[in-house]
This record gives structure tokens, C-alpha cells and sequence, in this order.
């Protein structure tokens, strides 16, 4: 199944759910519709690229933002990764102060050069727990 596809269903299995009026198929048709939008952002919603496009804004106006945001998201989770990963193996709780860690984040998220750079951050600071 594609993530379109994987999108698509949740968005039907939501649908199905919430023509339930039961409280709790409720609640988990609306983790359905928020996960299937994070899977696939350009699945049609109210405020939707592609329901943007429909509406006379440009390609750019409409799907320019949402290429900026899930960029700067997916550096921030690759980060974030490479932090618990590198804890983890050195068995601490983190490899640098809070304060170069917010410092990190910031440049981690503007470029994939700023990423490059905050890993490599990390991983100075976690030699530098080793020795």
C-alpha cells in the first residue's frame, strides 16, 4: 500500500467511525483523520493544497509551505534521533546542556547543512563523554 493509499483508507475508516455516534470511535476517527494528513499532506482537506490550488492559488503559494514544514519537521525528528541514539549508547540522560541543545535545534531545522552540523556537534559531544 502506498502512503496515499495508506492516507486514503484511514481517512475512509475515520468516515465509517464517525457515522458511529459512539464517544470512542469518535476519538479514534479523529486520530485517523491526523495521522492520514501527517502520512500524506496533500490528501484533499478543507484547507489542503490541493483544495488551495481548487480555490486559485498557485502550485507555489500552496505547496511551497508544506515542502518548508515537513523539511525542517524531518530535520528536527533526524536530530532528535541521532540524540536519543547517541544517549543511549553512552548511557547518559543527555550529551549536552539544554542551552546547546536549543542552539542545535535552531540550526538544525534552517538547512540540511545546519543539520550536518548539529550532528556532527553531537557526536564531538559524545566523544568527548567517552573520554
Amino acid at each position: 500500500m502506498t502512503l496515499r493509499e495508506l492516507s486514503t483508507a484511514m481517512g475512509n475508516r475515520a468516515g465509517d467511525l464517525l457515522a458511529d455516534k459512539g464517544v470512542g470511535r469518535r476519538d479514534t476517527a479523529y486520530l485517523l483523520i491526523a495521522a492520514a494528513r501527517k502520512i500524506d499532506p496533500m490528501t484533499p482537506h478543507p484547507n489542503s493544497p490541493v483544495n488551495q490550488v481548487k480555490s486559485g492559488s498557485t502550485a507555489r503559494e500552496a505547496f511551497l509551505p508544506v515542502y518548508e514544514s515537513e523539511a525542517k519537521a524531518l530535520r528536527y525528528r533526524i536530530l532528535v534521533h541521532a540524540n536519543d541514539t547517541l544517549c543511549q549508547q553512552h548511557g547518559v540522560e543527555r550529551v549536552m546542556t539544554h542551552g546547546h541543545w536549543d542552539g542545535l535545534c535552531d540550526s538544525a531545522v534552517r538547512n540540511d547543512a545546519g543539520l550536518r552540523e548539529a550532528i556532527e556537534a553531537l557526536d564531538a559531544a559524545a566523544e568527548a563523554i567517552r573520554i
